[in-house]
């Protein structure tokens, strides 16, 4: 993956954290794709622990933004 990704008020869209992501896991998918071919479990191990953690990542931006959105229109 890239690195950490925050969205906060930096001024990321939405929009552009999500392709981030979704970016980090395609190459993540290929890194996969490769090890699999070599047949490198221990590779392959930590490409899911990155993908899972680029999903959790994805989940959590998610659940604050519901937050923050039902406190605004609360």
């Amino acid at each position: 993956m890239t690195g950490e990704i925050i969205s906060d008020k930096k001024g990321v869209s939405y929009e552009e954290l999500f392709i981030q992501h979704l970016t980090d896991m395609m190459l993540e998918v290929k890194g996969i794709q490769v090890k699999a071919a070599k047949n490198d479990i221990e590779e392959i191990n930590k490409h899911a622990a990155k993908i899972k953690s680029t999903i959790l990542a994805m989940m959590n931006f998610e659940f604050e933004n519901t937050i923050v959105f039902s406190n605004f229109c609360n």
